[in-house]
């Protein structure tokens, strides 16, 4: 009869045993589990900080490269205003020549016609 309690003993323990393994498992499981999530997610923190240094490298290039596109445009728009203002002094400075040349005939004929 004790070796009926005993086996009886031994399959109850057996049974809390095997419950307990199937716990750990499940543990273990979601370990495996986390684990991966977790390797994804400083895989994809390492994406993203790659991406902040990327871009706080391009915001150090850009203003510069900004700087000068804008100087280099102001350059040429003031180039082109000063040019403008040149040609129209020698429109200026031509017409008033002209005029006089003009008027000079005019005033001969007017001459001419008070004589004659």
């Amino acid at each position: 009869m004790e070796n009926i309690h005993t086996i009886y003993s031994l399959k109850e323990l057996n049974a809390i045993l095997l419950t307990e393994v199937a716990k750990l498992r499940k543990e273990n499981d979601k370990i495996h589990e986390l684990e991966k999530k977790l390797a994804e997610v400083e895989a994809g923190n390492a994406k993203l900080k790659q991406i902040i240094e990327e871009n706080a490298m391009h915001d150090i290039q850009y203003p510069k490269s900004f700087e000068k596109k804008m100087d280099s445009f102001f350059d040429s728009e003031d180039k082109k205003m000063v040019s403008n203002l040149m040609r129209e002094r020698n429109r200026e400075k031509k017409l008033q020549t002209q005029v006089p040349l003009v008027k000079s005939p005019t005033s001969s004929e007017e001459e001419t016609s008070t004589l004659g």
